[in-house]
């Protein structure tokens, strides 16, 4: 992987190393992940820090934050100390996010106390042992508006506000409530990575779905910030994430999708020289798209951002082998990847 990555002139790679609260490496916050495909002695990030030092490539622990669970578990015994064993919806002390009919999903909540000291943890355990280049956060997001209603977080709320009664689901001051949770523990993410590794490149994968802020009448009206409650343009203008990457994952062969795409982009450029130091680059949904069309979306990207991200090097085309992108945007394509690109992150 990394010398796919070195050969195609990428300069990072951001590898998940926590799946479902579950580690890819020597974790003491963590229990191991159960996946059988995993040795028993193999230490992913490790090995990914090794190989990247001697291709020059940039390793990126990735944390999955909210979910946790995925039926990929099912059938396999979770290990004690897991955090749907110990606070799961069916357990005494339960982190997950609730709707206001008292339903749970696979989300945790990432408001609660609890939650944050646990994702604090493990960004510290992370950066503290282990020499990587980047924290990166995926899914610091609600699952949707109609959650949040944890009996602890109703109270909070209640009490920050003055507000009485349980609030609807898109009142004001409830969405606003959460959203500053959200953006509380993005902080609390950046703040212990840096006190353990000063030069760390904190970074986030954030929410780029549907019309773009021009269609959408503003940023206010995107489902990021309506829906999923992540003001993640706040974390750019404000510099919470050194490196934010939003997820335009658009289908190019759909004309109204790669309208979307174009005007996610153009936000983006706007977003250019924020005077917080904030870069941000495009995320691609390579998997939706032929090479031709991510290609096309590259290039786009490219000429108004600080860069591009591809989900991912599993597979990175619709209409191909994996790695058939990453080739054709490389030196052997003659694609944009051509020459050396500078660090991500500034």
């Amino acid at each position: 992987m990394v010398e796919q990555a070195a050969d195609a002139n990428l300069n990072a790679l951001f590898v998940q190393v926590v799946r479902r609260h579950d580690a890819y490496y020597r974790s003491s916050v963590l229990p191991r992940s159960p996946d059988p495909a995993l040795p028993a002695d193999h230490d992913v990030l490790a090995v990914a820090i090794e190989e990247g030092r001697r291709r020059g490539i940039q390793i990126h622990a990735w944390i999955v934050v909210a979910p946790a669970y995925h039926s990929v578990y099912d059938g396999l015994a979770l290990p004690p100390g897991h955090v749907w064993v110990d606070h799961g919806p069916a357990s005494a002390d339960p982190w997950m996010a609730v709707d206001q009919a008292g339903n749970t999903g696979q989300y945790l909540d990432p408001a609660l106390p609890g939650v944050q000291d646990h994702v604090a943890a493990i960004v510290k355990e992370i950066a503290t042992r282990y020499d990587v280049d980047g924290i990166h956060t995926d899914y610091l997001r609600y699952d949707g508006v109609q959650y949040g209603y944890h009996p602890l977080n109703v109270s909070r709320f209640q009490a920050a506000t003055g507000a009485t009664g349980v609030p609807i689901p898109d009142d004001p001051q409830w969405t606003a409530w959460r959203r500053d949770r959200l953006t509380e523990l993005a902080m609390r993410v950046r703040d212990v990575a840096k006190a353990a590794r000063p030069d760390v490149v904190v970074s986030a994968a954030v929410i780029a779905q549907g019309k773009g802020p021009a269609a959408a009448g503003g940023f206010e009206g995107t489902v990021a910030y309506r829906d999923k409650l992540q003001d993640w343009r706040r974390w750019v203008e404000t510099g919470v994430v050194d490196l934010a990457i939003p997820m335009v994952y658009f289908r190019e062969a759909n004309p109204e999708q790669a309208g979307w795409f174009r005007d996610w982009v153009a936000f983006v450029d706007g977003l250019r020289g924020n005077g917080a130091g904030t870069s941000v680059a495009v995320g691609l949904g390579a998997w939706l798209n032929s090479v031709g069309h991510s290609a096309g979306q590259a290039a786009h990207a490219l000429a108004h951002s600080d860069g591009v991200a591809i989900f991912s090097l599993q597979q990175d085309s619709s209409d191909a082998p994996p790695g058939a992108l990453v080739r054709a945007l490389g030196p052997a394509g003659g694609g944009p990847f051509s020459e050396p690109a500078p660090p991500p992150g500034g």
